[in-house]
């Protein structure tokens, strides 16, 4: 069968971010020319995490954004923001309205810690910390005044962005798209202590050498740990922990005279109880270890840890989407090769999800890249019905999505409010004036 001759579909992606966005562009080319696509985003704009999760310092996000943006170049491409799946549309409107539907909603939601005083004022998400970092519309602030010291518990890629956004000057953070208002709050903190929580040791971490780097040699900054941790077996470690071993052997030797802020590591550390009346005080923790069956148990030493403000960092989960099925235990939409199951394991024809929303929160960008790969592949090989169109239904409910050009009306925007003072860009966090703009009223 000639290219040309070859059916074409509408596929409808549910989530704009890394898993949709790389879903698409595989789509885009394995198919060229047979696939038309509508990405549905909750916000007014794209891009996901690679917009909101990537710290402002680091340069790749918007390396990332820029390849993904050429998806929208594509004339059978269309976004639709501002168009949420629970409130403007449901299961079956996109069902009949498309030959396949690719859930890419990411995970939303926090993994607790599950312990006493969790409700208490003080005790947040680090995502969210980063995310207000970043200007994610609608994520509530934070108020630094009076904090001094800061838990945050997991050491991960999160973590390593939340030490590095609490302990670098913040002077340093002016020429980055942080939204003004967050700059100036950073500006005036006084936090000069951050005690990162880690339940194992360091030869358990999986982080980007680069990264952890940068934290452990930021100017004025002394870095205390306990050096008997990384008495480790080397040969049974990822490459990822045995590449950071070099640094932190390094971190341990490296002495700050005169420093102006401290973090602290706590290897085989987890927190038991969070103290405060009506707001954080402090952390009592625990120390842990490996019993002879490898399970992490207490080894029976306490502490008590000041803190005004602790950041869990310790994973993610998705949320449910009307009606279609949902783990609740995993936080995940079920599949079977990145097909879409309902509870007794059967498939649903023309449903696929892609990402964190199905695999759980494992991977970074690059994962979320092979998977959207996999998805596409799967999606063509499956194809074989017709449908009709999301318009009418959109538009009987009054929704008004936004298009890519309201991305585009956007990032002018915030360029030229970076333009005034001497910024690349200043990235708009307010809700409203951020839809304002895109709708281009």
């Amino acid at each position: 069968m000639s290219e040309e001759s070859r059916p074409s579909y509408r596929i409808a992606i549910v989530g704009g971010g890394a898993a949709g966005l790389a879903t698409a562009a595989e789509l885009l080319e394995r198919a060229p020319g047979r696939v038309r696509m509508d990405i549905f985003d909750r916000r007014p704009v794209p891009f996901g995490l690679i917009r909101y999760g990537v710290a402002p310092d680091h340069a790749a996000g918007r390396q990332l954004i820029e390849k993904r943006a050429a998806v929208f170049d594509d004339p059978g491409v269309r976004f639709l923001g501002a168009v949420d799946f629970n409130r403007d549309l449901q299961r079956d409107d996109l069902l009949s309205s498309f030959d396949a539907v690719v859930y890419a909603t990411g995970a939303a939601a926090d993994r607790l810690l599950d312990i006493p005083g969790e409700s208490l004022a003080g005790v947040r998400s680090g995502r969210s910390f980063a995310e207000w970092c970043t200007g994610a519309p609608g994520v509530p602030g934070f108020d630094l005044t009076g904090v001094t010291s800061v838990a945050i518990v997991g050491l991960g890629d999160v973590a390593i962005d939340l030490a590095r956004l609490l302990l670098k000057k913040p002077a340093e953070f002016a020429d980055t798209d942080m939204p003004r208002d967050v700059l100036e709050h950073l500006t005036s903190h006084r936090v000069r202590e951050v005690s990162i929580l880690v339940r194992r040791g360091p030869g358990d971490c999986q982080l980007k050498s680069r990264d952890l780097a940068e934290l452990l040699n930021l100017p004025d900054v002394a870095v205390r740990f306990d050096k008997a941790a990384l008495n480790v077996d080397e040969a049974h470690l990822s490459q990822k922990a045995q590449d950071a071993l070099p640094i932190w052997r390094a971190a341990a030797e490296r002495e700050v005279h005169g420093a102006r802020a401290r973090l602290r590591i706590r290897f085989w550390t987890r927190a038991l109880e969070l103290r405060g009346r009506e707001a954080l005080d402090g952390l009592r923790i625990e120390k842990t270890h490996l019993d002879k069956a490898g399970r992490l148990v207490s080894a029976g030493s306490e502490d008590m840890i000041p803190a005004q403000l602790l950041l869990r960092a310790t994973g993610a989960r998705g949320l449910p989407l009307d009606r279609v099925p949902f783990d609740a235990r995993t936080g995940t939409i079920p599949t079977v090769d990145h097909r879409v199951v309902d509870s007794t394991g059967t498939v649903q024809p023309g449903e696929y999800a892609a990402g964190w929303i199905a695999n759980g929160w494992v991977g970074g960008f690059g994962t979320q890249n092979r998977d959207g790969a996999a998805v596409a592949e799967r999606i063509l090989a499956d194809l074989d019905r017709h449908a009709g169109s999301i318009d009418g239904v959109l538009q009987a409910r009054g929704v008004r999505p936004i298009g890519i050009d309201g991305w585009r009306r956007v990032e002018q925007a915030e360029q030229a409010l970076g333009a005034a003072e001497g910024r690349e860009r200043i990235k708009l966090s307010d809700p409203a004036e951020l839809l304002a703009i895109a709708r281009g009223e």
